[in-house]
């Protein structure tokens, strides 16, 4: 499937989180601040590496997300022996939760002027690990309209 845009960001992923505070003193986690400011530094440089223009995306579009968090020293809790291994990705059904993580994306994609809105993103396929090397894999597809669910299942 042709992409329009990937990119690779490393470093341990930080979900989006609501503000907190009252009135005029509100202020958002100055992790998810740098995190945010990291993915949009990340992404213009890729989207000047793959376009000509800098114009931001305007069609629909399938976001494909990978999630690879810091493996722990230990086996997780909710993690059972048939997934954990300590030296390679497995798949990690602890916290963030998934669509925080893909809130974060979204945002840092609209805020790096890839895409115009994130309505334009009519599909997501994402997905969490633990690895040895904590990072954040992102990829656009475009949406064809004749074919658009064998598209949607295709993506991986």
């Amino acid at each position: 499937m042709k992409t329009t845009f990937s990119v690779t960001i490393p470093g341990d992923p930080i979900p989006w989180k609501r503000t907190r505070g009252r009135g005029f003193h509100r202020f958002s986690d100055p992790r998810y601040k740098a995190f945010k400011e990291r993915c949009i530094v990340y992404m213009v440089q890729a989207m000047k590496a793959h376009r000509s223009n800098t114009g931001a995306i305007i069609y629909p579009c399938i976001l494909r997300a990978g999630f690879y968090r810091q493996a722990p020293k230990r086996k997780p809790s909710g993690c059972h022996g048939l997934f954990w291994h300590r030296d390679n990705d497995y798949p990690l059904p602890i916290v963030p939760d998934l669509d925080n993580l893909v809130k974060g994306i979204k945002d840092a994609l609209t805020d790096a002027n890839v895409i115009d809105d994130d309505n334009i993103i009519v599909g997501i396929r994402a997905s969490k690990w633990g690895s040895r090397k904590p990072r954040s894999e992102v990829a656009l597809h475009p949406v064809t309209v004749a074919g658009w669910r064998a598209q949607m299942s295709t993506v991986s």
